[in-house]
């Protein structure tokens, strides 16, 4: 029998002491033969373990800058050959992949969801002797470890609560059914909650419920970030695989893009957030939310549209739409949807445009 790798600790250097004392006898005791030169069985603050720095002064693990630096070298050694061919050896990129994902336990999901395009094309290979071909998607995702795994990812490092506790600033809720989406924000120990409610279009209404999960998400988190910054999220959904994309991606690609668009938003407004899953039972208000009618989400035909169109000049905005309603364009929404050029008419800048807007007929 061999026993590998272990770490143990104490309150204080008193206590810490007794039991790296207990540990060595107890593993004397039962006939293990003791690799002193690999031990260290004095108490200290700082220690590097399993390639990473371990500061319990801080409370902080970190990735190693001799890890970092091998990281950096083999990605380097990639994208400076993309340019001229991009085709490299499979063994280079699995070997990039495969030390990312080893920091998983610093960097978090980050590294499943910033390496998935990368793994796939190592999966196309045909051999291990054989080249591979870096996709454009591949070769985003080895530029952001570039740029970010020093400066952001691995500066701080992460706190020992993140590895164990999942607190949170915010709660957000959210749920699809067939005709469309809802959710709610709310500050954790807070009954006050933002609401929020949306219909599908046509093309919308026929896609999976895992899409139409996962996009609900997106929807509700992207008409709240502008207040969310700095914030961490808690997000509950009912739906196992949304939970799952959230936090590792998807191998279908549609699901994946909309997976990237609400990273890089979260990213762009500073805002944390991690998925899990809740009984169906336990959302309820999303549900309800999701199955609402707006009477006020109505347009007029195109017909009409176009006639006023010529009569009062091209119009350019169309303040008041969502995707599937818009007459122009550029238009407001009430919620963000895609392709919207901002939420709430009211808070955008009506200046030189020739805006459309139909009142409300009581």
């Amino acid at each position: 029998m061999y026993l590998d790798d272990g770490l143990g600790g104490a309150d204080n250097y008193d206590e810490c002491t007794k039991v790296s004392h207990r540990i060595r006898a107890d593993l004397i005791d039962f006939g293990f033969i003791i690799a002193e030169e690999k031990c260290n069985w004095n108490p200290v603050q700082v220690i590097i373990f399993l390639g990473m720095v371990w500061d319990t002064s801080e409370g902080r693990i970190r990735i190693t800058d001799e890890r970092i630096n091998r990281i950096l070298k083999c990605i380097s050694c990639i994208c400076n050959r993309l340019p001229d061919k991009r085709v490299i050896s499979v063994k280079l990129l699995a070997s990039v992949v495969g030390q990312l994902i080893s920091t998983q336990g610093v960097l978090g999901t980050t590294v499943r969801l910033r390496t998935r395009y990368a793994y796939d094309c190592v999966q196309d290979r045909t051999s291990w002797e054989a080249p591979v071909w870096v996709t454009p998607e591949a070769e985003v995702e080895l530029e952001f470890w570039l740029s970010n795994i020093v400066v952001r990812l691995n500066a701080d490092g992460a706190l020992f609560s993140q590895l164990t506790n999942e607190a949170c600033d915010v709660n957000m809720f959210s749920d699809a059914s067939g005709e469309g989406y809802g959710g709610y924000i709310a500050e954790a120990g807070n009954s006050k909650m933002v609401e929020m409610f949306g219909a599908w279009d046509a093309h919308e209404t026929n896609m999976s419920s895992t899409w139409r999960e996962l996009e609900a998400v997106h929807r509700v988190l992207k008409t709240n970030l502008p207040t969310l910054n700095g914030q961490s999220v808690k997000i509950h959904t009912d739906n196992k695989n949304v939970e799952t994309i959230l936090k590792v991606g998807s191998k279908k690609t549609h699901l994946q893009d909309i997976n990237m668009e609400i990273q890089n938003a979260c990213e762009q407004s500073n805002v944390s957030f991690f998925a899990q899953w809740i009984p169906r039972e336990n959302n309820t208000h999303a549900d309800t939310l999701s199955r609402l009618n707006d009477c006020d989400d109505w347009g007029v035909q195109t017909w009409l549209f176009r006639m006023l169109d010529r009569e009062w000049g091209s119009h350019t905005v169309d303040r008041f739409a969502a995707s599937y309603n818009k007459k122009c364009d550029k238009f407001n929404s009430k919620f963000w949807c895609q392709g919207t050029s901002g939420v709430d008419a009211f808070k955008q800048h009506w200046g030189k445009e020739n805006n459309w807007l139909v009142h409300l007929l009581r």
